[in-house]
């Protein structure tokens, strides 16, 4: 734990765990999202998770942090997973309606990286 005054460094270990970082990552990018967490000094826990517009695999990472680490990993994220945008046809949609056009494309944000963040107001080992 740092002393009052005192900054947590990058690639020091987080010692107090104040917010949890849920992140979500494209199927096949949690190790080096979890790689990229170690550099900052903060654990991670993975899960495979399925869903999202397009039902497409995707990995979770839960991470513990700092509430002052938390613009830290925010930055790491648009740095190291970058969106990208695709059109796809409307029809492609559960909503997409038989009036509507068929040839019209919806553009969609796909990759990069989403995150929740929790206050962690105490937790439990058991």
């Amino acid at each position: 734990m740092t002393s009052e005054g005192e900054r947590d460094e990058p690639g020091r270990r987080a010692e107090r765990a104040e917010r949890l970082c849920i992140i979500v990552v494209p199927d096949g990018e949690e190790e080096t999202l979890v790689e990229a967490l170690r550099e900052l000094g903060a654990g991670a826990t993975r899960l495979v998770s399925k869903g999202g517009l397009r039902g497409r695999k995707s990995a979770t990472v839960l991470s513990a942090v700092p509430a002052d680490w938390v613009g830290r990993v925010s930055s790491m994220l648009h740095e190291r997973f970058p969106a990208v945008s695709e059109h796809v046809p409307a029809h492609a949609f559960p909503w997409w309606s038989e009036g509507e056009s068929p040839d019209e494309e919806i553009e969609i944000r796909l990759g990069g990286a989403v995150m929740f963040v929790v206050p962690i107001a105490g937790f439990e080992l058991l």
